[in-house]
């Protein structure tokens, strides 16, 4: 018997297809991050081929456009065209029923799935066989511009996404257009929802995020405008520690995956100040939870099946390259290669069973923009399945209720240091209330 979350995910897909059925032209589906993007996109593919459309879908990188290929192909046992570059590396590992091809000109005539970067489609122009419909997966990543060069490729649209992920990147100045009434840098689903007297989309809002325990789901819900829980249910995720020897003054830390998701460390800072980006004693701390954590015995019980935690099962994450590339440095040699430790940005769509992440505003006493931006946190929050630790400096919550963030933005335009200040202060504010947070 289905839950009533899962009753209400099925109302959301329900409500998908039926617009599709529809020919409404445009949907767009909020979804919290690990809620089956990708799977409503497919779904909705499935659904428009068996009733002989030709379907173009958007992936927002070619490993995306690949993983989705594969997908299609084994849950649905249906072919799918695989439309790339042409130059550079030919997509590979892919199973059989996917074909390649670079022209729009060579696109099969009838109905058809065709999979594509957002680069290859907003440069195809007019494809040669019109498509019928344009399914976008990870929306919140494409700009309206890129959107706007891809309008043509079908006269409906379906757009799945993530609004807590950080924004599409743009490579110059975009501040000339903040005041636009469609700021071409900005996610195409927002700039389309707040443009609703023109577009009338209908908008759905997916109830339930796979991936994270209860308690971070209450938490990481704060980051967004509509309200979400996890679908995941009472003893499905544990994290259990068995024999170790002798005592770690990380052991407090690591005890407290047990009995919760989330877990702060705090670590002194120096009297002049955090070093700024490149912070060693930081890097070497989050290092040595990881050492502490592999010699623990750690059992991970996910989706309730029990087994033993392997280096694989953590992932490191800090917003700077310098503190990754220190983090990779301080593991043990033999693991070293086996975890992996980026960005926020490249961990956007990833997960892991445990992620430990350097908070933003760690190596800052005066964060800017770019610290306080409600996404990277979001992002860092929300890619963990069992457990997440966060590794900073103690001076963080004075440095956030401290703060008074400059009044940068342009006239009309949300304050985002403002509303990250806020952020970041009211999520380092529950585990504080939670008693979540350990000073070493």
């Amino acid at each position: 018997m289905k839950s009533d979350v899962e009753l209400r995910i099925d109302e959301v897909r329900r409500a998908l297809l039926e617009a599709v059925l529809s020919n409404e032209p445009l949907t767009i589906v909020k979804a919290p991050p690990g809620s089956g993007k990708t799977r409503l996109t497919l779904d909705a593919a499935a659904l428009l081929l068996d009733e002989k459309a030709r379907v173009a879908i958007v992936a927002q990188t070619n490993s995306q456009a690949d993983d989705i290929c594969r997908r299609f192909v084994e849950d649905f046992g249906a072919n799918v065209v695989r439309f790339h570059s042409g130059t550079g590396l030919r997509p590979s590992g892919l199973p059989d029923g996917v074909q390649l091809v670079s022209k729009s000109a060579w696109l099969p005539t009838g109905p058809i799935v065709a999979v594509g970067t957002s680069a290859k489609w907003g440069l195809t122009g007019i494809p040669a066989a019109r498509f019928d419909w344009l399914l976008v997966d990870e929306a919140w990543q494409l700009s309206y511009a890129d959107f706007m060069l891809m309008q043509k490729v079908a006269p409906r649209f379906v757009m799945v996404g993530d609004p807590g992920q950080i924004l599409p990147v743009v490579s110059i100045d975009a501040s000339r257009w903040e005041v636009a009434d469609t700021p071409p840098h900005r996610p195409a689903p927002q700039i389309l929802i707040e443009q609703h007297e023109q577009t009338q989309p209908r908008v759905l809002e997916l109830p339930a995020t796979w991936r994270l325990p209860p308690d971070s789901a209450l938490v990481v819900n704060e980051f967004y405008d509509f309200k979400f829980e996890s679908a995941v249910g009472p003893g499905e995720r544990s994290f259990s520690i068995g024999q170790r020897e002798g005592k770690s003054e990380y052991d407090p830390v690591i005890e407290m995956l047990e009995s919760g998701s989330m877990v702060g460390v705090t670590l002194p800072t120096p009297e002049g100040g955090p070093p700024l980006e490149e912070d060693r004693e930081v890097a070497v701390a989050a290092a040595e939870l990881v050492r502490r954590i592999l010699s623990s015995d750690v059992t991970l019980r996910i989706d309730g099946e029990d087994r033993a935690l392997e280096a694989a099962d953590i992932g490191m994450v800090a917003t700077h390259r310098v503190m990754n590339t220190r983090m990779r440095e301080a593991l043990p040699p033999p693991v070293a290669s086996e975890i992996m430790v980026d960005t926020t940005e490249r961990w956007q769509g990833l997960q892991r069973p445990i992620m430990i992440a350097i908070h933003p505003v760690s190596g800052v006493t005066d964060p800017g923009v770019f610290d306080l931006e409600t996404q990277r946190l979001c992002v860092m929050a929300s890619r963990h399945q069992i457990g997440l630790i966060i590794v900073t400096r103690d001076h963080l919550p004075r440095t956030l209720h401290e703060l008074t963030p400059s009044a940068t933005q342009h006239p009309g335009r949300p304050d985002a240091s403002g509303d990250g200040r806020e952020k970041h202060e009211q999520f380092w504010g529950d585990l504080e209330r939670a008693g979540r947070v350990v000073a070493l």
